[in-house]
């Protein structure tokens, strides 16, 4: 974050150890009562059909739960992300050609991530362009989200993939 110059972050804590899940759960109080979302124009989740089985327990299962409880700002969207896939159906892109060469930077920062994976940053750069690509023929990098208002999330059957891994 400091190599994007992000000044205001917070970044929530998972609790346990592998698997996650059974923390998360328990820890859905906690969850619950950090973040006001009543004020949330705008709420980032991972992709529903992310390949991660955490990604999924917060998309499908967590956070619907959290604002069927809790409400939600009436104009609310979520916007889907990629982590580890690609985001289905979007149908927001930024380009980003112009900045690109400062999130190379910023994904060489994540070194577990790439001394595991070293081939990460080659995939990320194919995933960028090919959205680049739907995003318009002309621009060459883009990140992709698919926007839905909030109802959308919170009418959706849970599909409950995650909880194979129960």
């Amino acid at each position: 974050v400091d190599t994007l110059g992000v000044k205001n972050r917070w970044i929530v804590r998972i609790f346990g150890e592998l698997p996650h899940l059974r923390h998360m759960e328990k820890k859905l109080d906690v969850y619950r009562d950090i973040v006001d979302w009543s004020t949330y124009d705008l709420i980032l989740l991972p992709d529903a059909f992310d390949g991660h089985r955490e990604h999924q327990y917060v998309t499908c299962h967590l956070i619907p739960h959290i604002l069927k409880e809790r409400g939600h700002s009436p104009n609310c969207l979520i916007g889907y992300y990629p982590v580890w896939g690609a985001v289905t159906c979007p149908n927001y892109f930024e380009r980003i050609t112009d900045v690109y060469p400062r999130k190379q930077a910023a994904l060489k920062c994540y070194q577990s991530r790439m001394k595991e994976r070293d081939h990460m940053g080659l995939r990320v750069e194919g995933l960028n362009y090919f959205y680049g690509f739907l995003a318009d023929y002309t621009c060459k990098y883009a990140e992709a989200l698919r926007i839905e208002p909030v109802s959308e999330l919170l009418q959706r059957e849970d599909r409950r993939d995650w909880a194979r891994f129960f």
